[in-house]
């Protein structure tokens, strides 16, 4: 799985409430699963042509005592043949 932290944004306090939405550039990388883990986004991915490059974006609004704080997250992925 990518991984994504927003523990420094944290800074020891719990999340009220989190949501996200992720995105892939170019098409062609499919995210397979996604899930929360504490402080951590993980992201499964799947598919994607051989040697191409993808970033993915995770933008998420993360509830900290009341007050909503968009965090940002970048993960690049290189596709290589399994073989």
């Amino acid at each position: 799985p990518l991984s994504i932290s927003y523990a420094p944004v944290l800074a020891g306090q719990a999340a009220g409430g989190i949501s996200a939405s992720i995105s892939v550039a170019p098409a062609g990388l499919e995210l397979t699963q996604q899930a929360v883990l504490g402080p951590v986004f993980q992201v499964l991915v799947g598919g994607g042509t051989s040697g191409q490059d993808y970033l993915v974006t995770v933008l998420a609004d993360v509830v900290i005592g009341g007050i909503t704080v968009r965090v940002e997250g970048e993960v690049r992925v290189k596709v290589q043949a399994v073989g």
